[in-house]
């Protein structure tokens, strides 16, 4: 992880870290429909504690290497550069997509030490981790591209209620 300050921040920064940040983290693959490249499917990895977005990825191929872009980019703005075991402090939960379970995405896992937290589908903080980082749903946009707006959201709008 990056170093911290007494008070919990990041250093270098002035926001407060929550305390439970980069325990739990959660990723899931969504489609969605851009105007430039059609059916995509889009990957993200959330932090639970916080509902922060930490990787997002859009891909015609929804494969699972796609799905290992997202977790890169949290390792490496939480944990820093590449390296074996360097992310063991966080577990991470995701369904049984193939994607999720295949030999590649979990010998990454092992490489990165991230250790697999069972999921719950049903559970509530889940749902609303789901609502609010699957562009589809929620948002107007994804990655850059223009959605078309779903009626009662405002663009670019995600809820976490």
């Amino acid at each position: 992880m990056k170093s911290s300050e007494p008070d919990g921040s990041v250093a270098g920064s002035r926001r407060p870290r929550p305390a439970a940040q980069h325990k739990l983290w959660g990723t899931d693959a969504t489609s969605a429909h851009t105007l430039g490249d059609g059916q995509v499917t889009v990957f993200v990895v959330v932090d639970h504690a916080t509902c922060e977005g930490l990787g997002i990825h859009a891909a015609k191929a929804g494969n699972r290497f796609e799905a290992l872009e997202p977790l890169r980019q949290a390792v490496r703005s939480a944990c820093g550069p590449f390296n074996q075991d360097v992310a063991l402090g966080p577990k991470l939960r995701h369904d049984h997509g193939s994607q999720f379970m295949s030999d590649d995405y979990q010998a990454e896992l092992s490489f990165l030490g991230i250790e697999i937290e069972p999921c719950v589908r049903t559970s509530a903080r889940g749902q609303r981790l789901r609502r609010a980082f699957h562009p589809d749903a929620e948002a107007g946009s994804c990655c850059g591209r223009h959605l078309p707006q779903r009626r009662g959201t405002a663009p670019g709008a995600a809820r976490v209620a």
